[in-house]
């Protein structure tokens, strides 16, 4: 640990910050973002949070390590690379597994399985590299830091919406020629506290729906969010009356679909060490296309 500021609270967590360690604003987010502020114990936080009383607040000198336990997957998975270089690593997650440890899955989970790979390929301290996150039941391009720098770097960029996300997704109902735009306020649901949905005084967030192919009872659709909220893709298009085939809390079980039909298909950035934009892609794993050719969608057969 290398100092603890007392905070009052009531402001956001980066600009109390700013004024406690003298800082730059763009500095404490980096400070928040990179699991170098811990408040209770806990090191995961957003620069937009309001810790809503006074609190002594540790500054750490060093990434926190994760806590321990024994994280020798059980399991064998054949991750798919789908780009890396010494700073970053994209791969393909598969639908079904999480991302990384959480309540009901301690173990065998993506973070798991690459920390075993032979050349140890994503470190990123704590979090194991990751600068974002997919649900369990995604599939699909994910990002991952190989140094602490390159951490920095990208979880910057996606706290600034500096980085541009596309998905594929399959849902009930046929969407208008054009593009449509779904807005609304993303926060925990006071009756289910494992769900989200459209509350008042949650957080802003704006999706795009367009239309790619379709039956007539269903369409697959290019999501594009513009905001990054839990479990926004899947809470917005039920809202608009388009719910996700397969989605086992917000959506539409169809019998013979045996996965949520989402898919992080594209991710644009800023490669932290060469300032290039960087475009990595991810097709459609096999499962997908199989239940694209179960609902009946025509060029997939």
């Amino acid at each position: 640990m290398e100092r603890t500021v007392r905070l009052p609270g009531k402001d956001r967590l980066d600009k109390e910050l700013c004024f406690a360690l003298e800082i730059s604003r763009q500095s404490a987010k980096l400070l928040i973002l990179s699991g170098r502020v811990r408040i209770d114990g806990i090191t995961r936080h957003h620069p937009a949070r309001r810790i809503g009383k006074e609190s002594s607040v540790e500054i750490l000198s060093e990434i926190a390590p994760p806590a321990s336990r024994d994280l020798r997957p059980a399991v064998s998975i054949d991750i798919q690379v789908l780009y890396e270089d010494d700073a970053i690593l994209a791969v393909s997650k598969p639908a079904g597994l999480s991302v990384h440890p959480g309540a009901g899955h301690e173990k065998d989970t993506l973070v798991d399985l690459l920390r075993h790979r032979p050349s140890r390929s994503a470190d990123g301290g704590g979090r194991a590299g990751l600068v974002h996150r997919l649900d369990k039941e995604t599939s699909g391009v994910l990002l991952l830091a190989k140094q602490p720098q390159a951490m920095e770097h990208l979880m910057y960029q996606f706290a600034e919406r500096k980085v541009e996300k596309e998905y594929r997704a399959v849902i009930r109902g046929m969407l208008p020629p054009r593009p449509i735009r779904i807005v609304g306020a993303i926060g925990r649901s006071p009756e289910h506290r494992k769900k989200f949905g459209i509350q008042p005084g949650g957080r802003d967030a704006v999706t795009i729906l367009e239309s790619l192919a379709s039956t007539p009872s269903y369409s697959l659709v290019r999501v594009t969010p513009k905001t990054g909220r839990t479990h926004q893709i899947r809470v917005h298009v039920k809202h608009a009356g388009f719910p996700i085939v397969g989605d086992p809390v917000y959506g539409l079980r169809v019998p013979g679909v045996g996965r949520m039909l989402l898919h992080a298909y594209r991710i644009v950035f800023t490669h932290p060490v060469s300032g290039k934009r960087v475009q990595i892609v991810d097709p459609l794993p096999r499962d997908f296309v199989l239940d694209l050719i179960r609902l009946g969608f025509p060029g997939f057969d």
